[in-house]
């Protein structure tokens, strides 16, 4: 009975979610032949194409550019000159250019090194913690920015730093335009303000990643300068010899003349202390380098990274973890990258602009860059729950499943997380043929006898399958009542469409309490800090596995916990009676199946290892299922929600049926299964009601304006914020994963969901942050959760986006626009600032890029700025981050002249634009 449960189940996984196609297959990088196969060739010629018009359609004199695939250069050319006066020589790969932000790779580095070595104890750590005096208005609550939210451009900092006035730059070769120490710059700042809460949206900052590298560089080797660090750990190691800080004369003969877009040639200046954000030159032959340094560790066989003592594989594969998904569902933020989702694929870029030089840093980690489709292979079949799965022999009697992930959706290939898991046979006795066989990782205790039971081959079933503006989101505003008929219709569609226990997963929101609360310093803690008993075999590396990779099913953990069930005398089934110790004992001989930070893998035995080490090491006192009565239900008061189903909860209870054994007919009753130590990862019962009051609690903190969450007792709003990250997207680019989040980009929205299964029940939680829309839905019998909830968005979303984007209240209007109407002027740059439809709205060539924007009005002479991220790409608007800046005007000499100008310090600080006479 209980196989046959498990059987219905895994077909629903394989078939779940109609509106998701297969996981589109990723061929395994080898090298390429020689000569190189014509479609290869072909894609050459095409880049050339596409790079030589880009001569003819823009002002670039010349452009160097290469290719690396699998650690090795495989093409590379110059396009046009060198420079416009001297001979007609094109760049080639070993031509000096400024990089400007591309140098925001290597602070990125540091951080990253730093924290592999030791010295930095956590991603997590305030930046405080390494500059004491940093210091920062904070409107929105009282908590530090750390070093992980400067990485990913999340932590709220204005764009620029405080450096000097501009009427005191001479901009030309070797000036040092930012000639402060952090000192300075930290006084400068303690007068200035986050502009956005952190973890909200990202917001490019040249200042975060001054200070990030600065500040960790003098916090942990007081006298050495950042570009000597960088030189000695990163650049001296790497080999790149032709990649640096400091422009000397022998520099300058090898580079390319850089040139403004009036035709004069460039100024050479120094960023002084901003160098961590933008100083460093290379050449593409180093930037290859770079690439197969960061390349050498995507993947998921453990082989050894090259340049070990510059970072290890483990912290390789952090850094290309995806932090947000931007509303286009094309683009997003990593660390410190600019992602692209493209053809299956995640291309990580960095790009870099400073004046008279642009650049471009960019890879795809499990392609190495290329493509090349090889070889087919006798294979040995595991037929079973539908499909069949390859066995991958290893040493005699012992194999590893591969699951082919193109024949399923990818978020069912990372949920049954069994393909990589290994299947032991028993010896043969006097027969020839072995007797059985068992899937420890999977499946602990169970041995499969032979004949194996034929099921129905439903597996693998036909499924029917330059960058847009950034779509609008409307803000959430109350409905009225009654509903508005578009909300109507939608509900009335959700009706005809749906025609309970839950298994919620509150472990990740334990984690994340304990963080809230200061009890858990870090969530890059290991595990054994809170478990110190905790030991698995690694036969990828010595690194012990974090809270973080646990809980977004990043840790490579095998998915079943090592449990032996009972059978009580009055017929109760419990799942796991083990204690801790007795699954601590029993994993010690139980090895990793992926190097974590490769791709998710489903693990309950992850999150009970969570939840019950956690509880365990803070409140010994105490079990894991008090612990959350006490402190989530109770306060969130989630009455109908818990662990032990007393004869009071039964009676409440629908009855949950198993789906008919294949062949059978109709269903039965299914039993109510203790799970024991198991019982953080499937246990709970709930209702929608209760259900509803969780989606409240987390869309409370989604704002941009910082506006207090409801039960900030639970958690803050920051941290709740940071929850709702994403971690991993998948290849099929629709999917991914979050901590606990399997997440769906759907509509342009990111939908955060949580499904569940026990026997009998189905379940799923989710919400739509954006737009503080939550849908819970409790089936009594085994159900395709995802598809169902696929379903329901794909005409939810678009009904609230169709009615809140007629009912978006007006941006603030000063009651005096007169005072700012105007023409102002800083040097060359010209500033308009106008009404038009009662709207105070700014335009400059530079400030706007020939747009204009919105001043939103917030006090008397204080604005903020507002572009419509609608009106341009999403990945543009995060980048330009000049949206949210405040626009702050001189007070009129008397009551009836206008302001005589204005500074935007957040965006431009020292700039001051006087109105025209």
């Amino acid at each position: 009975m209980f196989l046959n449960a498990e059987t219905a189940r895994f077909r629903f996984l394989l078939s779940f979610g109609a509106s998701d196609p297969n996981c589109p297959p990723h061929p395994i990088p080898v090298p390429l032949s020689s000569p190189l196969p014509p479609i290869i060739q072909t894609s050459f010629s095409r880049l050339e194409q596409l790079i030589d018009g880009s001569l003819n359609t823009t002002s670039v004199p010349g452009i160097s550019a290469s290719l690396v695939y699998m650690g090795s250069e495989i093409w590379s050319k110059g396009f046009g000159v060198k420079s416009k006066t001297g001979p007609s020589t094109p760049p080639d790969h070993h031509t000096i250019f400024r990089i400007g932000s591309v140098s925001k790779v290597f602070a990125a580095l540091v951080m990253y090194q730093l924290y592999d070595r030791g010295l930095v104890k956590s991603l997590d750590d305030p930046l405080s913690d390494y500059c004491p005096r940093f210091s920062m208005l904070n409107p929105f609550n009282s908590r530090n920015i750390t070093l992980r939210q400067i990485a990913s451009q999340m932590s709220g900092l204005p764009r620029e730093a405080p450096c000097v006035e501009p009427a005191a730059r001479e901009v030309r070769d070797g000036v040092n335009i930012c000639p402060l120490t952090t000192d300075e710059i930290l006084a400068s700042l303690s007068n200035e303000s986050l502009i956005f809460p952190t973890w909200t949206v990202p917001s490019y900052s040249n200042l975060g990643f001054a200070l990030l590298g600065q500040c960790l560089v003098e916090g942990v080797f007081p006298g050495m300068t950042y570009e000597d660090y960088v030189i000695k750990n990163i650049l001296q190691p790497l080999q790149l010899t032709n990649t640096g800080f400091n422009i000397t004369d022998n520099v300058k003969s090898k580079m390319a003349v850089g040139y403004e877009p009036d035709g004069s040639v460039a100024p050479l200046y120094d960023l002084g202390w901003e160098s961590p954000a933008g100083q460093m030159f290379s050449t593409t032959a180093d930037l290859n380098t770079l690439a197969a340094f960061f390349t050498s560790a995507d993947g998921e066989n453990g082989s050894s990274p090259v340049h070990p003592e510059v970072l290890s594989g483990d912290l390789r594969r952090e850094i290309q973890l995806q932090v947000y998904v931007n509303r286009d569902q094309r683009t997003g933020f990593g660390t410190p990258w600019e992602i692209r989702f493209q053809a299956n694929y995640t291309v990580l870029r960095k790009g870099g602009n400073i004046d008279g030089y642009s650049a471009l840093f960019s890879y795809i980690p499990e392609l190495k860059l290329e493509l090349e489709v090889r070889s087919e292979k006798n294979q040995l079949l595991l037929d079973g729950s539908g499909g069949a799965a390859v066995l991958a022999y290893k040493e005699p009697l012992r194999f590893q499943i591969s699951f082919p992930d193109n024949l399923q959706p990818c978020l069912a290939a990372e949920l049954l997380a069994e393909r990589r898991a290994f299947v032991v046979f028993q010896p043969p006795t006097t027969s020839s043929l072995c007797p059985g066989f068992t899937i420890p990782g999977s499946f602990p205790g169970r041995v499969y006898d032979f004949p194996l039971p034929t099921v129905p081959d439903t597996f693998g079933a036909e499924r029917v399958e330059m960058e847009p503006n950034c779509p609008p989101h409307p803000f959430p505003v109350p409905l009225p009542d009654p509903l508005p008929p578009v909300i109507q219709t939608a509900l009335s569609r959700l009706e005809n469409q749906i025609k309970a226990t839950i298994n919620t997963d509150t472990v990740a929101l334990v984690m994340y309490q304990l963080y809230d609360r200061g009890l858990v310093k870090s969530l890059d803690d290991p595990l054994s800090d809170y478990c110190p008993r905790f030991s698995m075999l690694n036969p990828f590396n010595s690194r012990n596995i974090t809270l973080r990779q646990i809980a977004s099913q990043m840790s490579g953990l095998p998915r079943e916990a090592p449990c032996t069930g009972v059978v009580t005398e009055d017929g109760t089934i419990n799942a796991c009676p083990q204690t801790t110790d007795e699954i601590l004992d029993r994993l010690q001989d139980v090895s990793l199946m992926f190097p974590t930070w490769t791709i998710p893998s489903y693990s309950n035995l992850g999150f009970s290892l969570l939840g019950h080490c956690l509880v365990g090491h803070f409140f010994p006192s105490m079990t894991y299922e008090e612990y959350v009565f006490q402190n989530m239900l109770e306060p969130l008061e989630l009455t109908n929600t818990g662990f032990n189903m007393t004869e009071s909860v039964v009676e409440k209870m629908a009855v949950g049926y198993w789906i008919p054994a294949v062949g059978g007919q109709g269903s039965e009753e299914a039993p109510l299964i203790d799970l024991g130590w198991i019982g953080p990862t499937g246990q709970m019962y709930s209702t929608t009601a209760d259900l509803n009051k969780m989606v409240a609690f987390f869309t409370s903190a989604n704002g941009e304006e910082g506006s207090d969450p409801v039960h900030p007792e639970v958690m803050s709003g920051d941290t709740r914020r940071e929850m709702q990250l994403q971690v991993y997207v998948n290849r099929d680019q629709r999917t991914g994963f979050g901590t606990p989040w399997e997440i769906r980009f759907q509509a342009n929205y990111t939908v955060l969901r949580k499904g569940g299964n026990v026997p009998g029940h189905s379940s799923i939680m989710s919400f739509v942050p954006e737009l503080q829309l939550g849908l819970n839905m409790l089936w009594s019998g085994a159900y395709d959760e995802f598809g169902a909830s696929n379903e329901a968005y794909d005409y939810l979303i678009p009904a609230f986006v169709e009615y809140l984007m007629t009912v978006q209240p007006p941006y603030p209007y000063p009651p005096d626009p007169e005072v700012y109407e105007g023409v102002y002027d800083f040097g060359p740059f010209e500033a308009q600032v106008r009404t038009s439809r009662n709207r105070l709205l700014l335009r400059s060539p530079f400030v706007t890029f020939g747009g204009s924007l919105i001043l939103a009005y917030k006090e008397p002479l204080r604005f903020q700025m507002v572009y419509p991220d609608h009106l341009q790409m999403c990945l543009i608007a995060q980048l330009v981050s000049r949206r949210k800046a405040f626009v702050v005007f001189e007070p009129p000499v008397n009551s009836t002249s206008p302001s005589p100008g204005f500074s935007i310090p957040g965006a431009f600080p020292g700039w001051f634009f006087q109105r025209r006479p």
